[in-house]
C-alpha cells in the first residue's frame, strides 16, 4: 500500500509481518516518525506486509487475515487512517504473541479498524473476508519483492535497492 505524495524526493519500502516481534519493536519505535516524514513530504512509503509466520498464529492464518484487513482499511483511501491502522497492527497491546496461543479475530481487526476512524464500509469487508485472496497474493508478491532485493527477513526497509540500518537511531 503506497502512503505519501508521489512528489516526495524519497519513496521507502517498509516490509513486516503482522506478527513478528521484532517488527511491532520497529513499528512502535518508528511509527511518529514514518508519519511525521510522509505529513511533511520528505518521503512516501509502499507498505508491504508478508505472512511468513501465519504458522506461529493459534489461528494458522492471522498474518494473512490482518493484511486482508489492512487491505480493507486501505480501500478507504485514507491515508492517515491506514497508517493508524497499520501501526496498531504492531502495537503492544495489540499484536499477538509469534509463537502459538492466542491471535486476534476477525471482530478484533474490526474494531482496530473502527478505533482508527475506518469507516462502515471496512467492517463489512473484514467480515465478509473478501479480501484474503488477494492478501495472500500480495504477501507472496511482498515476500518475493524483498527476496529480490537481497532482504532476509522482517522488519525490513529498503531505500531504492538499498537496505537501510533501521537499527541506527539516525536513518
Amino acid at each position: 500500500v503506497y502512503v505519501g505524495n508521489p512528489d516526495s524526493p524519497n519513496t521507502i519500502d517498509v516490509f513486516d509481518d503482522p506478527i513478528c516481534p521484532s517488527c511491532g519493536v520497529f513499528i512502535t519505535r518508528d511509527s511518529s516518525a514514518l508519519s511525521g516524514a510522509v505529513a511533511a513530504d520528505k518521503i512516501a512509503v509502499r507498505y508491504h506486509l508478508v505472512n511468513f509466520l501465519n504458522p506461529s498464529s493459534s489461528s494458522g492464518d492471522y498474518s494473512t487475515r490482518a493484511i486482508a484487513a489492512s487491505l480493507c482499511v486501505a480501500e478507504a483511501d485514507d491515508p492517515d487512517v491506514y497508517q493508524a491502522f497499520y501501526f496498531g497492527l504492531f502495537a503492544p497491546d495489540f499484536q499477538p504473541p509469534e509463537k502459538p496461543g492466542k491471535d486476534r479475530t476477525d471482530n478484533e481487526l474490526q474494531d482496530l479498524a473502527e478505533k482508527v476512524g475506518a469507516p462502515a464500509q471496512v467492517a463489512t469487508c473484514i467480515q465478509s473476508k473478501r479480501l484474503v485472496s488477494l492478501a495472500d497474493t500480495k504477501a507472496t508478491e511482498s515476500a518475493e519483492a524483498l527476496t529480490r532485493l537481497g532482504g532476509l527477513g522482517t522488519p525490513s526497509v529498503f531505500d531504492g535497492t538499498k537496505q537501510v540500518d533501521i537499527a541506527d537511531p539516525s536513518w
